[in-house]
């Protein structure tokens, strides 16, 4: 199982348009405790690395490497393979999967290049 750990740097988390830096933050947390070092922000209503911090304790290395992106497409562009996420039931079951069947692909796929993980 180390092609799994080594096909994490592959994987990005991107927000689009995250409105509050609490959430961020709790993401970044989430990172942490997956193993993923990877943000990508598009237009966030607010981003301050310093209060970030203070939220996310010992998560500089992703904080400080976050990159910020003006558009969607700028933030994907180097993508392979984009996940989208939803809450949200829906009738339409065209390419949905819930993520336990989905960590086999978007490993396969982090294989060979880079994965987002799309919220927001």
């Amino acid at each position: 199982m180390t092609w799994v750990a080594d096909s994490l740097h592959n994987i990005s988390i991107v927000l689009d348009q995250p409105q509050d830096l609490v959430n961020i933050a709790s993401v970044i947390r989430i990172m942490m405790n997956m193993g993923l070092s990877e943000l990508r922000l598009v237009r966030p209503a607010e981003w301050d690395e310093y209060r970030t911090l203070g939220i996310a304790h010992r998560a500089d290395r992703i904080i400080e490497s976050a990159r910020r992106f003006a558009t969607l497409d700028e933030a994907l562009a180097d993508s392979v393979y984009v996940v989208g996420t939803t809450g949200r039931a829906r009738t339409a079951k065209i390419n949905y999967g819930r993520p336990a069947e989905l960590a086999p692909t978007i490993i396969a796929h982090a294989r060979r290049g880079s994965v987002a993980l799309l919220f927001g």
